[in-house]
């Protein structure tokens, strides 16, 4: 008997590619981003900031990793 593959499920969503995320950033207007480039360019595109590294300094954005058990609270 043949399984199935089952589609992978992930805690969250990067907001910008639609990619599943195991780690990336939570960015405090609610919005998750996997990638550096992608961070660089909202908040660029999107803040007030001149920087990622000044958006850092005032806490608007951080890096985390999520685990298995956190899929259960999949967006």
């Amino acid at each position: 008997m043949k399984m199935k593959n089952k589609e992978e499920v992930y805690p969250r969503y990067c907001d910008i590619t639609g990619e599943g995320m195991w780690s990336g950033y939570y960015v405090n207007d609610n919005a998750y981003i996997k990638y550096d480039d992608d961070l660089e360019a909202y908040i660029k595109k999107e803040t007030e900031y001149d920087s990622v590294d000044e958006a850092h300094e005032d806490e608007y954005y951080y890096y985390t990793e999520w685990e298995e058990n956190d899929i259960e609270d999949e967006y």
